[in-house]
């Protein structure tokens, strides 16, 4: 009786700790990109946002089409005129469609029952943008597990899961996002309901959803070698599945010769990248230093000059970005992939990526989310105070609009143009951390597992006895 008692106290304290933990993480990275706006003000720096209006224009609209004008004419383009599409789109008429024509499938489905047009598409972005933060709040959900005692029922939790919930709609990346009219929405979402399946223990439906994003994030896909290497046979299955099937009607639909082509597109990107500082990679950060292209000004039609130091450093770094969930993966084949691994591989190759947007970050929301529950309630290796501490520096740097930073633009400071970048490194330092001591065993005779919500739930039994590392 007195050990329910102590876990029960136990668990209270670790949920008072989430509610002001969430409550800070959902007032000071809004607060910080308001301060940021007002110093580059006051400092006359360049203006890329005002955080203030982004955050109105999010609840009362209207919304950007950045990626539905150029999806919009793509698609335009192949009902009409079918092969030649990236010919006409991307090289002819510099509209940056980046994505596989895979991608036009959901729009021409929805063809079916609405008007396809940038307004229809950013409300049914704000359905999405609201399941991703409804997935987020069910993550933490099983992260920190249920009352052994139950005699408080689900409410003594729900103040920590509605922060959870709330958090999408300040995070800067799902934020702007959903103010840009982005794709990138599906794709947050399609993550974390993967993320949150992978827990349950259905990997095959988490392997679907992650394949249904491969066909608009192309290089999502290294997932599948990832899973091969891990000898993740549902999930691996789920995702090849549903990408083979989708793009097996994709070239039935708009041909094979539009699919090759986008090869071209792809060399294309990974040659030139882009200067514009939201382009939060290494590559951005190379063409930024080296002042190629346009650092302050979004051009919609120009990419930045092509330089082989720039195209080499962004090969480098993308080798070892994919290769490192490829090494552990060899390493500790011995044990099962955990939740914990597929938030690094998925991190690593947005990071690898010649192009990653300051919205294309919101798929580290749930990484977050998790991170944060499990650095509350449970022990790793390393001090709990240090994986708060470098989780908080992060959340702040990847969660916030740092624009007054763009005041370095003009010298070598400019690598401080990349807060993002920057910010996941502790991130992924964090997932590495947990990671190890989470993977479940690997069981013989059969690749399925129990699902990873009743080992962290395991976990749970040893609150009572944790200290305040």
């Amino acid at each position: 009786m007195q050990s329910l008692t102590a876990r029960a106290r136990t668990q209270a304290d670790v949920r008072r700790t989430l509610f002001w933990l969430l409550a800070a993480m959902l007032v000071i990275p809004p607060a910080v990109s308001i301060g940021s706006y007002v110093a580059a003000v006051a400092l006359s720096g360049p203006i890329s946002n005002n955080p203030i209006r982004v955050m109105v224009r999010v609840i009362v609209g209207p919304h950007a089409s950045d990626s539905w004008g150029p999806m919009i004419q793509a698609l335009t383009f192949a009902q009409h005129h079918g092969a030649g599409l990236y010919d006409e789109v991307f090289f002819r008429l510099h509209q940056k469609f980046q994505y596989p024509p895979t991608s036009l499938l959901g729009l021409e489905a929805l063809q079916h029952f609405v008007p396809v047009t940038s307004s229809a598409l950013n409300r049914l972005n704000a359905v999405i943008f609201a399941v991703n933060a409804l997935g987020c709040a069910l993550l933490l959900s099983q992260v920190v597990g249920r009352d052994s005692t139950r005699s408080q029922g689900s409410s003594a939790r729900l103040p920590v899961l509605a922060l959870s919930f709330v958090l999408a709609y300040t995070f800067w990346p799902t934020l702007y996002g959903l103010y840009l009219g982005q794709i990138q929405i599906w794709i947050d979402a399609l993550f974390t309901s993967a993320v949150l399946l992978w827990i349950k223990g259905h990997r095959l439906g988490s392997g679907i959803l992650t394949g249904i994003a491969c066909t608009i994030k192309p290089q999502l896909g290294l997932l599948l070698l990832w899973a091969l290497l891990w000898g993740e046979r549902d999930f691996l299955l789920g995702l090849a599945g549903s990408l083979a099937g989708i793009g097996l009607v994709s070239i039935l639909r708009y041909g094979l010769a539009n699919h090759l082509n986008y090869l071209d597109v792809l060399s294309y990107i990974s040659h030139h990248g882009e200067s514009f500082h939201a382009n939060q990679s290494v590559n951005g950060l190379m063409n930024r230093l080296l002042f190629l292209g346009n650092n302050l000004d979004w051009d919609p039609a120009l990419f930045a000059p092509y330089n082989p130091v720039v195209y080499g450093t962004t090969l480098a770094s993308a080798l070892v970005f994919t290769g490192f969930p490829f090494g552990i993966a060899i390493r500790a084949r011995k044990s099962r992939a955990g939740v914990m691994d597929l938030c690094i591989a998925t991190l690593c190759f947005t990071l690898a990526s010649p192009i990653a947007w300051e919205h294309h970050y919101g798929v580290t929301l749930p990484m977050y989310v998790i991170a944060f529950g499990l650095a509350v309630s449970r022990t790793f290796t390393v001090r709990r105070t240090t994986l708060l501490a470098a989780l908080s520096i992060s959340f702040v740097l990847v969660g916030a609009n740092l624009q007054v930073l763009d005041i370095f633009s003009p010298g070598a400071l400019n690598v401080l143009q990349t807060p993002m970048l920057l910010g996941a490194l502790p991130l992924l330092f964090v997932l590495l951390t947990m990671a190890s001591s989470l993977r479940p065993p690997r069981t013989s005779g059969h690749d399925r597992a129990c699902p990873e919500s009743a080992t962290l739930e395991g976990h749970a039994h040893a609150l009572s006895r944790l200290g305040t590392s």
